[in-house]
Parts: C-alpha cells; structure tokens; sequence
C-alpha cells in the first residue's frame, strides 16, 4: 500500500486524472457488470477500430511521422474499450450522459437499483 500512494504522489496530474478515470470505470463496471460475450466481443472491436484511428491521427502529423510511446498507444486502445462497454453496461439503466438521474445514490451500496 505504501508503494502505491508513493506512486500516486509523483505523478502529474494528467496522469493522476486517468488513474481516477480508471478507478470511476472499474466502479461502474462492477457494478452493472454482464457475462454477455456479445457485449464484451463488441466493446473490444469498437477499441481496435478506434485504437487504431487514434494511433493514426496522433502518428501522422503534418510535418512528418513520429514514433509513438508504447504505453500512449496501450492507453488509446484502452480507452476506446473502456468508453464502448460503458456504454453497453449501463443502456437501459437510465443513466443521462455519465449520471444516474435518480440522484446521487451511494456507490458502495450494491443493492441498490
């Protein structure tokens, strides 16, 4: 646990903003989690198409090609995933952009509806 706040300390905060991001998404995903391999099979095709466009778009700049950083490119993919299944996960669920629009419900209390 210490090496992990150690972590969380040094970093940007760009880079501190995607680790909330992520940790907003695990909850969301846990939460309204579905064994469907449909959904799972769509989300991660909708990532390579959209990985692969925004690898693209940020390699080829107008002046000449630049070579991308490995992890930037693994972020571009998991990004894409993570904006498609959430999508998937909650459809039907009521949600108005990213909010719940039965007010601010408590996130940890997982048998609420």
């Amino acid at each position: 646990m210490v090496f992990l706040s150690n972590h969380l300390a040094g970093l940007t905060p760009g880079r501190l903003i995607l680790w909330c991001y992520l940790i907003w998404y695990l909850v969301i995903a846990a939460r309204y989690f579905e064994a469907d391999p449909k959904l799972w099979a769509t989300s991660l095709g909708m990532a390579v198409l959209t990985g692969v466009a925004l690898t693209i778009s940020a390699s080829l700049p107008e002046s000449a090609p630049r070579r991308l950083d490995k992890w930037l490119v693994f972020r571009f993919f998991l990004i894409a995933f993570y904006v498609s299944s959430f999508a998937a996960l909650v459809k039907g669920h009521g949600f108005v952009l990213i909010f719940r629009p039965r007010g601010w419900k408590i996130w940890w209390r997982w048998d609420v509806a």
